[in-house]
């Protein structure tokens, strides 16, 4: 009876640790390439009382080969992350929306105003680095469109990775 105990004990630990390792929030599968896009935000200033509206942290990240950074949920931000594979199709889309977007029509620009939120957008195509900024709240221009499309790509493999790792990251700029 004793050893019986025994075993389904080790049985049930050995399928907790295993299922530890299979959810690790360990560092991010590492691409020999940057990010072909990266939206970064950066928080408002807090208001007396209150914390910020819009938190800091990584909007998404993608890659050309699929691979997806991006937040677990839009409250997320700057919290928790998950990392997946967007399927070659959906990424294909994307990428043909992104191109013929206004958005990267834009005259490039940077800088938001100190007490205000805002984020950064990094576009890397044919060999260069394009960055744009908004401010937030945004409800109008081009760029509400492509996070919004960004984030609505769905995710294969899906994993936690740890805000942590993230934020040191050669390609988080």
């Amino acid at each position: 009876m004793k050893t019986r105990f025994i075993r389904l004990a080790c049985a049930s630990l050995a399928v907790v640790l295993g299922g530890c390792v299979s959810t690790s929030t360990g560092q991010p599968r590492t691409s020999s390439e940057a990010p072909v896009i990266v939206i970064r935000q950066y928080p408002d200033y807090p208001a007396a009382g209150r914390g910020s509206k819009f938190k800091g942290g990584l909007v998404a990240a993608l890659w050309r080969d699929g691979r997806m950074v991006r937040p677990k949920n839009s409250e997320a931000v700057g919290e928790s992350y998950v990392e997946g594979w967007v399927s070659s199709a959906q990424r294909e889309e994307f990428f043909d929306f992104l191109s013929a977007s206004p958005a990267v029509r834009a005259p490039e620009c940077g800088g938001s105003p100190v007490d205000a939120a805002g984020q950064y957008i990094t576009i890397r195509r044919d060999g260069r680095a394009s960055r744009w900024s908004r401010v937030l709240p945004d409800a109008q221009s081009a760029w509400r469109d492509v996070e919004s499309r960004l984030l609505k790509l769905p995710l294969q493999a899906c994993r936690a990775v740890d805000w942590k790792v993230v934020r040191i990251s050669s390609w988080y700029d």
